[in-house]
């Protein structure tokens, strides 16, 4: 009987389009149980395949893709487990499924098991690239002045790409060194902000049974359109809890002292720090997240400080077996100054933002998942020229192996 219904699996998988496969409730989970016997009977090729089947027709199910990566890592098949475990943590996006995923990897692919990477591309059309009134005409301390092109709020194209490698120096079963290195490319049409940032670092880590935390010094580098324009140096620290299955805890922060190639007046120190709480709601994939975050722009000149308290919440999960969305409302607010020539201008801001992103299951691949979205924000300040309501629409693709 078992022999049968593997038959008809192949049989499924043989004659649907492999982006997605037309199976019921009780054929996935009568294939899922017939998968897992595989692996306990050491049949991983067996369980492979009808994960595969599984796993294109519900794309969006993070345990078919764990079993799946499981299945592939016993064959050998490391760098095609590694891609598979990244897309379930994507979905996963809890600190229980990373850990499971690490240890997995430690055991199956012990080779390939100490390295971590990530990729990014965002592509986007905004409304107000450069964060400004979208007006011509502003007010400053009760004068009229009238923006030029340079300043007044453009729309316009751009990108973000971004990847970053790191790898795990074991020194105990629980402690590693772990230097890394991250590059960052920005353009934008029309923008005198285009950057390339290059980061690298070492940092001690500690995988505890409930707390993996990592510390350490990093540098930075960030390169414009003219050249040099900025380095950095300072330390890092994040913390993963997992409090249970379900849900789990993510802290980072930094701090670095910045100084600008150009201009010595600019030089400040940056100081970030964030919390965020996840948990897994339902059994359907969702996951629901709240977190708050603070930065702090400290300037040299005390004349353009700044810093911002953040709050935020979001859903994210399967629309369908095709589709999966992301949404996030959030909300800060901030303070500092503006230079004045004499008494400085205090600043304060009230920014809304409102996001949503729809991702493209059946177009997941080695490369990511291609999402599309819109971010809408609102902004209220004392500065005129802080004035403003954008609208981004976003495309691009992520993934972490």
């Amino acid at each position: 009987m078992k022999q049968a219904i593997f038959s008809i699996a192949l049989m499924i998988s043989a004659t649907t389009a492999p982006a997605q496969q037309v199976l019921t409730d009780a054929q996935v989970e009568q294939g899922y149980g017939q998968a897992i016997q595989a692996r306990m009977e050491y049949r991983p090729v067996d369980a492979e395949v009808i994960l595969t089947v599984l796993s294109n027709a519900r794309p969006n199910a993070q345990q078919i893709l764990f079993d799946l990566g499981v299945s592939q890592a016993e064959q050998g098949k490391c760098g095609e487990a590694s891609r598979t475990f990244g897309r379930g943590e994507d979905l996963a996006q809890t600190p229980s499924f990373a850990r499971a995923v690490e240890t997995a990897m430690a055991d199956l692919c012990p080779r390939l098991a100490p390295w971590e990477f990530n990729a990014g591309l965002n592509i986007d059309y905004d409304t107000n690239a450069n964060l400004g009134a979208g007006r011509k005409e502003i007010i400053i301390n009760g004068l009229p002045f009238i923006l030029t092109d340079e300043t007044v709020a453009q729309s316009g194209y751009g990108y973000t790409a971004s990847a970053g490698a790191a790898y795990n120096f074991s020194i105990t079963p629980q402690s590693y060194i772990v230097p890394t290195f991250s590059a960052s490319l920005g353009d934008r049409e029309g923008s005198d902000f285009d950057r390339l940032t290059l980061q690298t670092g070492v940092s001690y880590r500690h995988r505890g049974d409930f707390v993996d935390w990592r510390v350490g010094p990093t540098l930075q580098w960030t390169i414009d359109h003219d050249g040099s324009s900025e380095k950095g140096r300072g330390i890092a620290a994040s913390a993963d809890w997992t409090i249970d299955q379900r849900s789990g805890v993510y802290f980072s922060g930094s701090f670095t002292k910045v100084s600008n190639d150009r201009a010595g007046e600019q030089d400040h120190d940056d100081t970030y720090l964030t919390a965020r709480y996840v948990r897994a709601v339902g059994e359907k994939g969702m996951v629901a997240r709240v977190g708050l975050s603070f930065s702090k722009l400290d300037h040299k000149n005390d004349l353009q400080d700044f810093s911002s308290k953040s709050a935020f919440a979001g859903l994210s999960g399967p629309l369908n077996n095709a589709l999966g969305f992301d949404i996030e409302a959030a909300t800060s607010v901030g303070d500092g100054e503006i230079i004045h020539p004499v008494f400085g201008v205090v600043r304060h801001d009230n920014v809304a933002t409102l996001t949503g992103r729809i991702s493209f299951a059946e177009l997941d691949g080695w490369y990511g998942r291609p999402y599309v979205g819109l971010t809408q924000s609102w902004s209220q300040s004392s500065i005129d020229i802080k004035d403003y309501s954008r609208t981004a629409i976003t495309f691009g693709i992520t993934r972490q192996f």
